[in-house]
């Protein structure tokens, strides 16, 4: 049986690619290829298991939203392996992972909702959406950054959910969690065959675990820019907020001061 991963590897995610590489060279049992979507053919000479597939960077959120288009769109080669696995390229595998085994599809808890009341999952709630979710079709919630199957079943699932997001978008609708709302509409549709832990998933900032799958921390806005400047601008967003209180703090002491100086001239 063989694996291949999927990543989308458009614009500056495309940076995260040879650590990914290596995280799953040694973690991922059967791997056979990684499947890099992107804009930049360089990305395929990072490693002999890299597949590079074209498909270019867009603006946010359209490189998350579109992913299942990708897909659908390179389906034929994507046929070549048994079972396929669609991660965020951003993540770091720390355990043996074995997607091997699975029949069927399988998802993975998103690790902010684990046991969350139903009301408060973040499902599509406008029912106008083909992504529509209401509380009553399910209990848990699933994180859109690693999830897969074996391939007919999962690039199945994948030709449907890019069906319902071009008739949200032709309908002025953007699913409000773009890609995964519509994986977590498909789940509450067709149950997983499996369903893995939220350690699968895990945000590099949030204790309480051990890890198989880390969700890195990383600047949003300089990874989803799509030119040199909105990524300038991102970069340099946080630190300005800092320097904004360090200026307001000063400014206050400074005034502070000038008002007990002019308290006591008139006294």
């Amino acid at each position: 049986m063989t694996t291949g991963l999927i990543v989308m590897a458009t614009g500056r995610y495309a940076s995260f690619v040879p650590a990914f590489i290596e995280s799953a060279r040694e973690h991922v049992s059967d791997l056979h290829r990684v499947f890099a979507l992107g804009e930049d053919p360089d990305v395929g000479r990072v490693s002999p298991l890299i597949e590079w597939l074209p498909w270019g960077h867009l603006p946010w959120p359209y490189p998350t939203l579109l992913r299942y288009h990708a897909i659908t769109a390179h389906r034929g080669r994507l046929e070549a392996v048994d079972h396929l696995v669609h991660m965020d390229v951003d993540m770091r595998i720390e355990q043996r992972c074995d997607f091997s085994q699975v029949d069927g599809l399988f998802a993975v808890e998103h690790p902010w909702f684990v046991g969350a009341d139903p009301g408060d999952l973040p499902y599509e709630r406008r029912a106008a959406s083909k992504t529509y979710c209401s509380p009553t079709e399910s209990s848990q919630y699933f994180c859109g950054g690693v999830q897969g199957g074996t391939s007919r079943s999962y690039l199945d699932a994948c030709l449907q959910m890019s069906r319902w997001i071009d008739a949200d978008l032709a309908n002025g609708l953007v699913p409000v969690w773009h890609d995964e709302s519509a994986w977590n509409r498909w789940c509450s549709e067709h149950s997983p065959e499996l369903i893995l832990p939220h350690t699968y998933c895990w945000p590099e900032t949030k204790v309480g675990a051990t890890p198989i799958i880390v969700a890195l921390d990383k600047n949003h806005g300089y990874f989803r820019a799509t030119s040199t400047w909105q990524a300038a601008v991102a970069r340099v967003r946080p630190h300005v907020a800092v320097v904004r209180r360090f200026v307001e703090r000063s400014a206050r002491r400074v005034l502070r001061r000038l008002s007990i100086s002019l308290t006591r001239r008139r006294t």
